[in-house]
């Protein structure tokens, strides 16, 4: 149970590292680090541990900016495939 603990803790200040992304109007500085850990690559898996959460649903809801991502990748699709239509003719 200890190990467990430690392994905790140390995700839980993994996290708290990053901050609050910044944003000197965050509400919950627990949202701005789990953003930045995502944004930084960690897995939600981890993020999800780190913040004790036991459903990463709960984990999802306090990464911000996700909407925009989602966005960004829908775009960035659109552009492959004109780019792709324009190359076949």
């Amino acid at each position: 149970m200890g190990d467990t603990f430690r392994r905790l803790a140390g995700g839980v200040q993994a996290v708290g590292a990053f901050g609050d992304g910044g944003n000197a109007g965050a509400l919950c500085p627990r949202a701005g680090g789990a953003t930045e850990a995502e944004e930084a690559g960690v897995k939600l898996e981890l993020i999800r541990g780190a913040m004790t959460h036991s459903n990463s649903t709960t984990t999802v809801r306090y990464i911000r900016r996700r909407a925009a991502k989602i966005a960004d990748v829908a775009e960035a699709g659109q552009k492959k495939r004109a780019a792709d239509e324009g190359g076949t003719e």
